[in-house]
C-alpha cells in the first residue's frame, strides 16, 4: 500500500490561524507574506507596512501564529501556551519585536503578545520551554495592526538616531 501524507485537524487549524492573520493585515491596508522556511523556524508571516501616503516603509515585523481548537486557560481567563526555548531565544535576538498571535478556531477569538514587551515584564526562567499567557479579549484586529505599525516606526526612528539605544 502506498504511504501518503495525511492532512489532520491540526494542519487545518494552523492554516486557519495564519489566513486569519494575513486577512486582518490586508484589511489594515498592509501586506503579509509567509516565511520562506515556514513556521517550524519560529516565524510564520512577515508584515510589511506603508505610510499614510501609501509608500512602503523600511523593515518588517515577524509574526508567529499559534492555533488551537481551544487553548488552556488560567484563572483570570488568559490563554496559556508553551514554546520551545530555541524559538524564544530566536525571537529575542531579533531587532524588531516578534508578535505572537493566538487563534482559537472554535470561538474564532484571537489575541496577541509583543514578545519583547512580554520578556521585560515576566519571569521567563531557564527551562527548555517558556510558558506564555495571552489575553484573548485583546484581539488581533485592524486597530492592533495599526498600533504595531506605529510601534515599528518608533523603533525604526530610534535605530536611525542611535542604533545602540533600542
Amino acid at each position: 500500500m502506498l504511504q501518503r501524507k495525511r492532512r489532520t485537524r491540526g494542519h487545518v487549524i494552523a492554516d486557519m490561524g495564519v489566513h486569519y492573520v494575513a486577512y486582518t493585515i490586508a484589511r489594515a491596508g498592509f501586506i503579509s507574506t509567509t516565511a520562506p522556511l515556514g513556521g517550524d523556524y519560529g516565524v510564520d508571516l512577515y508584515l510589511f507596512t506603508f505610510d499614510s501616503h501609501g509608500f512602503q516603509e523600511s523593515d518588517d515585523l515577524h509574526i508567529q501564529v499559534r492555533s488551537s481548537d481551544q487553548f488552556d486557560r488560567i484563572a483570570d481567563g488568559r490563554a496559556v501556551i508553551r514554546v520551545e526555548r530555541k524559538h524564544w531565544d530566536y525571537w529575542q535576538s531579533e531587532i524588531y519585536p516578534t508578535i505572537l498571535v493566538l487563534y482559537e478556531a472554535t470561538t474564532e477569538l484571537s489575541g496577541w503578545v509583543n514578545l519583547r514587551d512580554y520578556a521585560a515584564g515576566e519571569s521567563i526562567g531557564t527551562g527548555r520551554t517558556i510558558t506564555i499567557h495571552c489575553d484573548l479579549t485583546q484581539p488581533f484586529d485592524v486597530q492592533c495592526v495599526h498600533r504595531l505599525a506605529a510601534r515599528k516606526r518608533e523603533v525604526t526612528s530610534k535605530l536611525r538616531r542611535n542604533p545602540y539605544d533600542v
